[in-house]
């Protein structure tokens, strides 16, 4: 598995970050709280579709989609073009776009 992040990474602290990860990162450090003392990703979104549906196709590279849904309170919208951008109440996660992408051909 070969995954890349730019902003992903600083948001996760991981170098191979899962964008379920990401979500549940960003909300916990815009709450100002512990990731833990959030509710279970899945009561909003299955985190495993979530992950899968913007993880890149070996033929094609990165899905082009925009997804939205309300977590813990906070409107997330994940909009993919040639650049995943997460984005928590209208402002981007980290100032940048998060590029992900694999070349396994089963995600992550």
């Amino acid at each position: 598995m070969n995954q890349t992040a730019t902003g992903l990474e600083s948001i996760t602290g991981t170098a191979e970050p899962k964008l379920s990860v990401a979500v549940i990162t960003a909300v916990a450090n815009r709450q100002g709280c512990d990731p833990s003392d959030l509710p279970p990703l899945y009561d909003a979104i299955d985190p495993d579709a979530l992950d899968a549906v913007f993880d890149s196709t070996r033929a094609d590279g990165a899905r082009q989609g925009r997804l939205s849904f309300t977590y813990d309170g906070h409107e997330v919208v994940i909009d993919s073009d040639e650049q995943t951008q997460l984005i928590i109440d209208g402002t981007v996660v980290g100032g940048t776009q998060a590029t992900i992408g694999s070349d396994s051909p089963a995600g992550f």
